[in-house]
């Protein structure tokens, strides 16, 4: 159910749009993408099939993801390895290395911290270390739109598309096989990142050509390219949770999610909320009332 949901908030919600799935190898391998925002992870996570997902484990800074006993949980549930860059780094490069070794793929932002101004940072060689013991494919992959939706010093995300862009595997073990040590690990983390930054250089002309699509269509409405009308927000479902989660459950509906699958993200938007405030209704009464409102006000696009 929270994988599906996490799917249905990042299509229906952010309008996400994934390239290149059809190039992911079969595990173990590693993904080495870009980070812009705290928001990558749960993009990322939505783009995987679910065959890769499922075996999927994440490098995570301990100062984001470990410094409370219900962020390690979280972590752990999540599949999280602890990176300590000030600390311990030799113990993350261990565990991102035997993750490998027991055929998973492995998420790894070789930045080392986000980026201060959105652009491609200079790589890091951990990743590289990880992979001198055992050198899988690694997939380069190019993550927008994530700034503009959770910038840094933001708590609360907007509502902008976001795009994945897989590239293809490089072959770790082809990469300067004649270099050694410092040298070596230098030469994986340059070719990787040329290998990202020609991806987020594909992105961006996609969207000019997306841009220039647009512009040039001229100002009518046709039948074959007219979309669905945006699904209305009713001020009942306002009152009841907010605007910023009322939005967030009309576009969950607009996916085509069940009844069941609204009442789990109403709860996960509105648990805290109701501890905090003692909404009333009850929390499973006041669910069941936007899905009512919901169902009511919006009417899905025909089958084309």
């Amino acid at each position: 159910m929270g994988e599906a949901l996490l799917r249905a908030v990042m299509r229906g919600l952010f309008r996400l749009r994934v390239e290149g799935t059809e190039t992911l190898p079969a595990a173990p391998f590693v993904i080495c993408p870009n980070h812009a925002s705290y928001f990558d992870a749960f993009v990322l996570a939505a783009a995987l099939p679910h065959r890769h997902l499922r075996e999927t484990y994440w490098a995570g800074w301990t100062g984001l993801l470990f410094a409370t006993p219900l962020e390690r949980l979280f972590s752990r549930a999540a599949q999280v390895i602890p990176i300590d860059p000030d600390r311990a780094v030799a113990a993350g490069i261990a565990l991102g290395a035997a993750a490998i070794r027991r055929g998973k793929t492995l998420v790894w932002f070789p930045e080392g911290i986000l980026s201060p101004d959105g652009s491609l940072q200079r790589f890091q060689p951990g990743i590289a270390a990880v992979l001198e013991a055992r050198p899988v494919p690694i997939v380069p992959a190019y993550i927008g739109g994530t700034r503009a939706i959770l910038a840094p010093g933001k708590r609360l995300p907007r509502l902008r598309r976001a795009t994945v862009r897989f590239g293809r595997p490089l072959d770790a073990a082809a990469i300067a096989p004649g270099a050694i040590g410092r040298a070596h690990h230098q030469r994986v983390v340059d070719t990787i990142r040329a290998a990202v930054a020609a991806l987020a250089d594909a992105e961006g002309a996609a969207g000019q050509r997306r841009g220039s699509d647009l512009e040039g269509e001229p100002n009518v409405e046709s039948p074959e390219k007219k979309s669905a009308p945006a699904p209305a927000t009713a001020p009942q479902i306002v009152e009841i949770i907010g605007p910023l989660e009322a939005a967030a459950l009309t576009g969950i509906l607009a996916t085509g999610a069940t009844q069941a699958e609204v009442l789990v993200a109403f709860a996960h938007f509105s648990a805290a909320d109701a501890l905090d405030r003692r909404i009333a209704p009850p929390l499973d009464t006041a669910a069941r009332r936007v899905f009512d409102i919901l169902s009511t006000e919006f009417e899905p696009p025909e089958e084309r």
